[in-house]
């Protein structure tokens, strides 16, 4: 049976009309070449290439600054399209994709597609407290990064609630120089 699940992969993938093969054959380069600059360059290289930073109460309002008079319902049917092929290929990619190399490979995505986004940073800490309510010193900072576009959480949606946003990268097609 484990023979069976590739074949069943490969049988669904030529099942899919040819702009969602290429869109899923695109989301997986994405994201072998995210896996490979996440691990490889400096976080300040990476930074350079993911947009504009721009301070978390800025960006607090969501999209807004993003979708001047509201989304554009063909803007929010590729960004679905790309939140779909991005998980499709982070599942059967490994090791599998984490949220930033899945949120940058997204971005990439939509910036070809001409459609801006913002790359969310987030921060929660996982301290332990005491009785009294204080935090012990031995506690934990976990990360995550998210995507939107028009409207849309694109990567990273489930996690993005529970974390607090410390840094967003805004993305402009016409500024993208990768």
């Amino acid at each position: 049976m484990a023979r069976a699940r590739p074949m069943i992969l490969v049988q669904r993938f030529w099942r899919l009309p040819s702009t969602r093969r290429r869109l899923l054959m695109e989301a997986g380069i994405a994201l072998l070449q995210m896996a490979w600059r996440v691990r490889c360059w400096r976080f300040s290289r990476l930074a350079a290439t993911l947009g504009l930073p721009v301070p978390p109460p800025a960006a607090v309002s969501g999209d807004a600054a993003l979708q001047a008079p509201g989304p554009d319902s063909q803007a929010v049917a590729m960004a679905q399209d790309v939140r779909w092929a991005i998980a499709a290929a982070s599942r059967v990619l490994r090791p599998r994709p984490t949220c930033l190399m899945q949120a940058a490979a997204a971005q990439r995505l939509l910036a070809r597609r001409a459609l801006a986004s913002q790359l969310c940073f987030g921060v929660q800490s996982t301290a332990a407290s005491t009785s009294a309510g204080a935090t012990q010193p031995g506690h934990a900072l976990q990360a995550h990064a998210w995507l939107h576009c028009s409207g849309l959480t694109v990567t990273g949606e489930q996690e993005a609630a529970h974390f607090r946003p410390i840094v967003v990268y805004h993305l402009t097609p016409e500024a993208r120089r990768q």
